[in-house]
């Protein structure tokens, strides 16, 4: 593979992650924006989960493009296995323990019709998620930062 077909595997994989975390990110911050207005019963009830099913789908998609072999942090663990590949591996497992808390906060709201949520349960847990979802994304930019880096000679 030549340097111009290897920088257009990667710049084709960068903006496919670009793409799937910008949609999360949209999706996280509607569900803040439905998490932060006055609780008013079942209308409020509705558009937390209805936002927090659009977060879980967002997630999903990205969790999908995240295991991709020719997804980003797929190509930094195989390019640099000794520095990069463990760290990809936990990022991904952190990934898919929020995506099981997100699940499981749906499900709840989902089936707790017969006793509604509590306002500020439900607004610790979803900001538990929240917080856990931001760190996460976080480390995966600090890791591809430091790829990027080394790519370049900064070791």
């Amino acid at each position: 593979m030549t340097n111009d077909d290897e920088a257009t595997v990667h710049q084709t994989a960068f903006a496919a992650s670009r793409f799937d975390r910008d949609r999360t990110l949209q999706a996280m911050r509607r569900f803040e924006t439905a998490l932060a207005m006055a609780a008013e019963g079942e209308a409020w009830l509705t558009e937390v989960g209805t936002d927090l099913e659009t977060l879980e789908t967002a997630m999903v998609e990205e969790q999908r493009e995240l295991n991709r072999p020719d997804a980003l942090l797929a190509m930094i663990a195989a390019e640099h296995p000794r520095r990069f590949s463990s760290r990809v591996r936990n990022l991904r497992e952190q990934y898919d323990d929020i995506i099981h808390q997100v699940a499981s906060l749906r499900n709840q709201l989902a089936h707790g019709e017969d006793s509604p949520a509590d306002a500020g349960d439900l607004r610790e847990r979803a900001g538990w998620i929240i917080r856990s979802l931001h760190h996460c994304r976080a480390r995966q930019t600090d890791l591809v930062y430091q790829a990027i880096a080394m790519d370049l000679g900064e070791r």
